[in-house]
C-alpha cells in the first residue's frame, strides 16, 4: 500500500470520527475496508523542555469484513441506539449485548476500528441513525476513570468525512498469508490487512529535517521512564492500550497477546529513550537491538510488522548518522567503524569475515570442491562398512 498516494486523498474535517475508505471490488465475499485518524503529538529538543512544536500522525488501519460482520457486531450496537436507549455508557461493554466490539470514545475517536456498513451507501445510512451525542453522558468507564463532556461549551462535531476508495491493486493483499488463507476459510466475519503510521505534517520549520528521527521515538514511551520529559512523543503514551484493544478485540486478531505486544514495544522503547537520552550506542543497546531483529521473524504477522516500524526507523536514523553498521554475513549490527564490514573476534566476539571469506571461496571452487567432498565421503563410508563401525 503506497501510503503517501492515499494519504493525499485523505481530508478530515471532523477528528472525533475516522476517515472511511472503501473499495469498490470484492475479495470473494468479502469487502476491503478501511479507516484513518489523525494524532498530534508534541515534538521537545533532545533533553530539554523546550517545545519545538507538533507533528501530526496518521494512523490507517485495513481490513476485510462480510456481511456476517454487519448482523453479528454492527446490528447489535445499532439496536441499542434505537430499542434500548440505555443512559450508560457501560451497557456497550456487556458481553451479552456486544460480545466483540470494543469502542473507544476518546484517544482514538468514535469508533476506530467499527465499521459501519461494507460499502459507503450502507455506512451513510447506518450512521444516519447513530446520535454521536447520545456517547457522551457523563459516566464512570470501566477501569475507574471519568468520561465527561459538556456538550454545550464542547458540542460534538456530526459531520461525516468525505469517503475515501482505493483500488484493487492497491492492497498488497498476500493470497498466501496463512492467516489470511485460514480466516476466509472459516468465514471469518473480520480480517485484519494492515495497520500502518506516517507524519502528515509538522507545525515548526524547526523540526522538519527531524522527520527521520520523529516517528522512531514513539517507542519511547513504552519504556519505564515514558513519562520523562526526555520522550519527545506523546502518542503512545496515550494510544497504546486502545490501539492494542481495536486490532484484538474488534478486529478479531489474536495472534499476538498483550504480553508480547508489551515486550516486544518496550524493547523498542528502551532503544530508542536511550538512543534519545544518550546519543551513545554500547554493547547492551547493541544486544537489544540484535536480539529484536531475531525475534521479528518468529509468528511473524501484520500487527507485529506494525510494531517493528519504530524498530526500523530507529535502524534507519542509525545507520543515516553513522552509528552502526550491519554485518554483511550474519546481519547484525554494530557500533560503526570505516570499512568494516564483518562481526569481529575482538569487539563482537565471532569471526564472521573469516566465515563469508569460506563462503565465497566455496562458491568460486565448489566444481572442484563438491565431487572430491563426495569421494572422500564414499570411501570412507566403505571404510567403516569393511571394518564393521555403524556411523
Amino acid at each position: 500500500m503506497d501510503l503517501n498516494k492515499l494519504n493525499s486523498k485523505v481530508k478530515i474535517i471532523n477528528n472525533e470520527l475516522p476517515i472511511e475508505i472503501f473499495c469498490k471490488k470484492k475479495i470473494k465475499n468479502y469487502y476491503v475496508r478501511g479507516q484513518v485518524i489523525e494524532q498530534k503529538i508534541h515534538i521537545w529538543k533532545p533533553n530539554s523542555y523546550e517545545r519545538l512544536g507538533d507533528a501530526i500522525y496518521r494512523i490507517f488501519l485495513f481490513v476485510l469484513v462480510n456481511k456476517e460482520y454487519q448482523r453479528k457486531c454492527i446490528e447489535p450496537l445499532i439496536n441499542t441506539h434505537i430499542k434500548d436507549n440505555i443512559p450508560k455508557l457501560k451497557a456497550y461493554f456487556s458481553p451479552t449485548i456486544f460480545p466483540i466490539i470494543h469502542v473507544n470514545l476518546t484517544e482514538m475517536g468514535f469508533y476506530f476500528g467499527v465499521f459501519f456498513g461494507n460499502t459507503e451507501k450502507e455506512f451513510l445510512k447506518k450512521m444516519n441513525i447513530i446520535d454521536l451525542n447520545y456517547l457522551c453522558i457523563d459516566d464512570e468507564r470501566p477501569g475507574g476513570w471519568e468520561f465527561e463532556r459538556d456538550l454545550e461549551d464542547d458540542p460534538v462535531n456530526t459531520k461525516n468525512n468525505p469517503s475515501v476508495y482505493i483500488d484493487y491493486t492497491d492492497i498488497n493483499l498476500d493470497k498466501k498469508d496463512p492467516y489470511i488463507l485460514n480466516s476466509i476459510q472459516k468465514n471469518k466475519s473480520i480480517i485484519l490487512l494492515d495497520i500502518d503510521i506516517l507524519i502528515d505534517r509538522v507545525t515548526s520549520k524547526e523540526i522538519t529535517n527531524s522527520i527521520p528521527e520523529i516517528i522512531s521515538y514513539e517507542g519511547a514511551n513504552f519504556y519505564h521512564s515514558f513519562s520523562s520529559y526526555y520522550t519527545p512523543s506523546e502518542l503512545l503514551q496515550s494510544l497504546p492500550h486502545s490501539l492494542f484493544n481495536t486490532i484484538y478485540y474488534n478486529c478479531n486478531f489474536q495472534l499476538m497477546n498483550k504480553l508480547e505486544y508489551e515486550q516486544i514495544l518496550t524493547k523498542i522503547g528502551y532503544l530508542c529513550f536511550t538512543w534519545r537520552k544518550y546519543n551513545n550506542i554500547n554493547s547492551e543497546f547493541l544486544s537489544v537491538l540484535n536480539s529484536l531483529r531475531k525475534d521479528r521473524n518468529s509468528n511473524y504477522n501484520v500487527f507485529k510488522k506494525y510494531c517493528f516500524k519504530f524498530y526500523d526507523n530507529l535502524i534507519k536514523l542509525l545507520l543515516l548518522k553513522s552509528e552502526i553498521n550491519q554485518c554483511q554475513f550474519c546481519g547484525d549490527y554494530f557500533n560503526y567503524i570505516k570499512g568494516k564490514k564483518y562481526c569481529s573476534l575482538k569487539s563482537e566476539e565471532k569471526d564472521c569475515g573469516e566465515k563469508a571469506r569460506n563462503k565465497r571461496f566455496y562458491k568460486a571452487h565448489k566444481d572442484t570442491i563438491l565431487p572430491n567432498a563426495r569421494k572422500t565421503t564414499r570411501e570412507l563410508r566403505n571404510w567403516y562398512k569393511e571394518k564393521g563401525i555403524k556411523n
